[in-house]
């Protein structure tokens, strides 16, 4: 059997079946993104609105958080404030008490 020979110069065969092979990978690789993303720009918009959902969720438990603590301080600067006025209550009569003992 005879083999075929390529016409032309060896080294310009070589460089055209390397370039050949390199757009049929770039090709394959176009056409398995196409198949696996048929409509990116669909896609990107709903991982954009699912990031948005997240983040108005995660918005809202922070306002919960801090109307919680703000609530929490509110407490605990009248549960001070109504011990001061019982300190307060005790000290004077404790105080009137030492007087009249004097």
């Amino acid at each position: 059997m005879a083999t075929k020979k390529a016409a032309g110069n060896p080294a310009m065969n070589t460089a055209a079946r390397i370039i050949g092979r390199t757009l049929g990978q770039a090709a394959a690789t176009a056409d398995h993104l196409r198949e696996r993303h048929p409509d990116p720009i669909a896609e990107i918009r709903e991982a954009v609105d699912t990031g948005r959902d997240r983040l108005g969720k995660a918005r809202r438990k922070g306002q919960k958080a801090v109307a919680k603590a703000k609530k929490a301080v509110a407490k605990a600067r009248k549960a001070v404030a109504k011990a001061r006025r019982r300190t307060a209550r005790v000290v004077k009569r404790v105080k009137k008490a030492a007087r009249r003992r004097r």
